[in-house]
C-alpha cells in the first residue's frame, strides 16, 4: 500500500507542478508530505499503528487518483472524497484542499464560457 499511495502521490505531484507555477501557489507541502511518509512507513512496521497507517496511505491513494481524474476528465469525485474530518492528517486536508480548488476552477472557468456564449451567440 506504501508504494502505491507514493506512487500515485508522486505522479499527482508532477501533474500539478504547473499549475502551483502558474498561480504561484503552493497546494502541497512537499517537504512535509515527505516526512509523514517517511512517518507512515514507519507505523507499518508496528503492529498498534500499522492500522491508521494503512488507512490513511489508502486515502492518500483515492484521493491522488481523484485529483488526477477531476484533472484530466472533469468528472468529479465520490462525495465520501470530498468530506473530511478536523482529525485528518495535514496532507489529507491538503489533497482535499487541492480537489476543491480545482472543481472552483473548473465552475468558474465553466460560468465564464456562459458568459462568452451570451455575448457572442
Amino acid at each position: 500500500m506504501y508504494g502505491m499511495a507514493r506512487r500515485e502521490f508522486l505522479d499527482l505531484c508532477e501533474k500539478i507542478q504547473k499549475l502551483e507555477h502558474h498561480l504561484e501557489e503552493e497546494f502541497i507541502d512537499r517537504v512535509g508530505a515527505a516526512e509523514y511518509f517517511g512517518y507512515l512507513e514507519q507505523c507499518l512496521s508496528d503492529a498498534r499503528r500499522a492500522e491508521r497507517a494503512f488507512s490513511v496511505l489508502g486515502e492518500i491513494t483515492a484521493l491522488s487518483k481523484a485529483v488526477m481524474t477531476f484533472a484530466d476528465t472533469g468528472i468529479p469525485p465520490a462525495i465520501r472524497l470530498t468530506r473530511g474530518s478536523s482529525e485528518d492528517p495535514k496532507l489529507v486536508k491538503e489533497l482535499r484542499e487541492l480537489l476543491e480548488t480545482l472543481q472552483d476552477i473548473a465552475r468558474e472557468l465553466e460560468r465564464h464560457v456562459k458568459a462568452r456564449q451570451f455575448f457572442h451567440p
